[in-house]
Parts: C-alpha cells; structure tokens; sequence
C-alpha cells in the first residue's frame, strides 16, 4: 500500500457528509519544498462555513487530527479550505 496523506480517509475517495448533505467535493494534495504535505479541501461555495465551523472549530479539529497522524510519520501537514 501507498503510504500518502496522513488523512487516508479523505485522499482514499470517502466523502465527508455533514448531516445536511454538506460535501467536501475534492482533496487536492501536494508536497512543499520544505516536505510538508499539504491538503485543498475544495467545498461549495456555500458549505465553506459549515466545512470551517462556529468560530473555526470544525476546521481546528481535522487540522489536529491530521497534526497527530503526520506527527506519527515525521512529517507536517496544512489543510486549507478553498471554495
């Protein structure tokens, strides 16, 4: 198995779904000069709040989360949001 992205649940073709049917439509990926990985979570136009969060706490925790996955394999990671 390729070992890529620290989230494997986005980059493997699983959909994020909110409750409200809410999509994260894509997970653009790529590597800085400095190797740290960084993930595009491309959403709609009008999910961008709900994908960020009350005060941007949705958006903090998948950053976490993905912090400890890739801290695990001695990388660094960016999640940016792009509508």
């Amino acid at each position: 198995m390729r070992e890529t992205s620290p989230l494997l649940f986005v980059g493997s073709g699983h959909e994020y779904r909110h409750n409200r049917h809410h999509d994260i439509r894509g997970v653009e990926e790529f590597e800085e000069d400095d190797g740290t990985l960084v993930l595009e979570l491309s959403v709609a136009e009008d999910d961008v709040g709900q994908v960020i969060g009350r005060g941007g706490r949705t958006i903090g925790a998948m950053r976490q989360l993905a912090r400890a996955a890739a801290v695990k394999q001695g990388r660094r990671v960016l999640i940016d949001v792009v509508d």
